[in-house]
Order: structure tokens, then sequence, then C-alpha cells
């Protein structure tokens, strides 16, 4: 979190970073960038940078993509956006994407910590250095829970 090439906030995320607004229900302009690259402007309630871990949360239910844990991306997941062209995306965890508002805002990482964003300030969120050891079971797997919580091939009762 950079105001005038200064870090103000760092913070460490395993599942998602949220950008929302701070006052009245209005749309923010989230200008988003990959190094040099401009990607797209969003025009929404705020956006969800995922992981994959963090997929199958607020993202998933803001009508974004499930990631498969081995994917090494990103999932940008505008939060109900003004123009239905304006669609999620997935870019590559190696990206550096940079995220400019057009009025205050608030980050929220992992849903837990948080701090508010002005627009002179940039969020520039880059993947860690740090790895992240999740312990499964030794037959776990992500499509048997999602298609269990998800019910996903379930038949429906019938009627008679």
């Amino acid at each position: 979190h950079k105001k005038a090439g200064v870090i103000r906030n760092q913070y460490t995320a395993a599942n998602d970073v949220v950008i929302s607004h701070t006052d009245l229900a209005r749309l923010l302009e989230l200008e988003c960038w990959d190094h040099k690259d401009h990607l797209t402007t969003y025009k929404s309630d705020g956006l969800i940078l995922a992981t994959p871990m963090g997929s199958t949360a607020y993202a998933l239910a803001a009508g974004g993509p499930i990631l498969s844990p081995d994917m090494e991306a990103v999932a940008m997941v505008p939060i109900c956006p003004h123009q239905l062209t304006q669609r999620p995306l997935v870019i590559p965890s190696s990206s550096r994407i940079t995220v400019r508002i057009s009025s205050p805002g608030f980050v929220t990482i992992d849903g837990q910590r948080g701090c508010t964003m002005e627009p002179s300030e940039s969020l520039v969120i880059a993947r860690s250095l740090l790895p992240l050891s999740v312990f499964l079971p030794h037959n776990y797997s992500i499509f048997n829970v999602l298609r269990h919580k998800l019910s996903w091939g379930a038949r429906e009762a019938s009627d008679a």
C-alpha cells in the first residue's frame, strides 16, 4: 500500500484482498495495472483479488471462478460491476497488480485486517516470497469437497 512511492502498509494474504468504498454506496472506479500494462478500469462496488484458496469464498459468491489449488493465479473479481461486460479476470500469480481508486476506500485482507486507502495511494498486490504450506488429509480432493458443499451433480428429490 503506497503513497508517493512510500510503502504505508504491508500485509500477507492467504485468501483474498478486498477493496471497497468507505461511505455511501457509490461506485468506485478501480484502475488495474499489471506492471506497466493497463488491464481494465472496473466501475463497481469494489474488487476482490483472490488466490486459489480464496476463490471458493467471497470471490465465488461475487460471481468469480473457482481456481484449482494447483494453479498459480489470481482472480480479479469486481463486486456488482456497473456494466455486464466488466467480468472477472484470471491472471498469473507472477503479475504485479497495482490498483488505484477514484474515491476513499477500505482494503480488507483475508477478512481479518484492513486499512483505509485514499485516491492518491496505490495498492500493489504481488506474490509473497514466503511459501505457504497447507497440510491436507491423504485422499483429500477439493473437487469432492466442492461437489458435496455445492451439491454438484445432486439429483433433486421428486415431488411424487
